[in-house]
């Protein structure tokens, strides 16, 4: 089960937009920056396909400025 945590920078002006397309898409979480045009974003998949799929959505997403990893965890790494 693939954990990753990102910084996402929406497009100027769209986060509120892309806060509520990010939430839509199973298996992520949002947190909003509170002095800043960002957000943190959480995903938690079932699996490598399904990580894969993931993100094949976030490049679709027309908000989406720019996305960071920052962290990423899988079961294996975790043994």
């Amino acid at each position: 089960m693939p954990i990753k945590s990102y910084i996402a920078w929406p497009t100027p002006g769209r986060a509120a937009e892309l806060e509520s397309s990010l939430l839509q898409i199973p298996g992520c979480e949002v947190i909003t920056a509170e002095n800043r045009e960002l957000l943190l974003l959480v995903t938690d998949t079932p699996g490598e396909h399904a990580e894969d799929a993931l993100c094949g959505q976030l490049e679709q997403l027309a908000d989406l400025q720019c996305l960071s990893l920052v962290s990423g965890v899988t079961d294996k790494e975790a043994a």
